[in-house]
C-alpha cells in the first residue's frame, strides 16, 4: 500500500468529493490578488493571497495577517487591528467602535451613518458613493467583507 494516496483507498464518490474539496481549499488558498493604485495603474500598492497581504507586488513584508473575522498588525502579532462581525468593522477585537459599515457595495462611515467613504463596483475601489474617483483596482479575485476592511484600512487607515 505504499504510494497510495488516501483518495484510492476510499469508494469513487467520496474519493472524488475528497480530491474536489481539497483542490478547490488547495486553489483557493493559493489565489493572488493585486492591488493596483488608481484605475490604470502598474503600481501595485499591495498584493494577497487571501490570508496575508503584503506591501508592494513581490514583497515578503506582511503588513495584515487576515485570520477569519480578526486582522492582525503584521506576520505573527497577537495585535488585532479591526475584526468584522456581518457588514460591521469594529476597531479590534472586542471594542464596540464600529469604524465601518460594508454594505451593498459601499463603506459607510461608522454603524449607522449614510456616509459613503467608499464604494465597490466590480474590481474597483472608489472614494464616496457616487464619484468617479478611483483609488484602486485588483486582479485576481473577488473580494470578502474581510478583504474590503483589509483594503480600506491599508489604504485609509484610521
Amino acid at each position: 500500500m505504499l504510494g497510495l494516496s488516501i483518495a484510492a483507498l476510499l469508494p469513487l464518490p467520496i474519493a472524488t468529493a475528497t480530491a474536489t474539496a481539497l483542490g478547490a481549499w488547495t486553489t483557493a488558498a493559493m489565489t493572488s490578488i493585486k492591488f493596483y493604485k488608481g484605475a490604470g495603474s502598474s503600481t501595485v500598492l499591495f498584493n494577497s493571497n487571501g490570508r496575508n497581504f503584503y506591501e508592494g507586488a513581490g514583497s515578503s513584508k506582511v503588513l495584515l495577517n487576515v485570520s477569519g473575522t480578526k486582522a492582525y498588525e503584521g506576520a505573527g502579532s497577537s495585535k488585532a487591528l479591526f475584526t468584522v462581525s456581518g457588514t460591521k468593522v469594529y476597531r479590534a477585537a472586542g471594542t464596540s467602535e464600529c469604524l465601518w459599515n460594508i454594505t451593498s457595495g459601499k463603506v459607510y462611515e461608522g454603524a449607522g451613518s449614510s456616509k459613503a467613504l467608499f464604494n465597490v463596483s466590480g474590481t474597483k475601489l472608489y472614494r464616496g458613493a457616487g464619484t468617479s474617483e478611483v483609488v484602486c483596482n485588483w486582479s485576481g479575485g473577488s473580494l470578502e467583507t474581510s478583504e474590503i476592511a483589509a483594503m480600506v484600512w491599508l489604504i485609509a487607515a484610521p
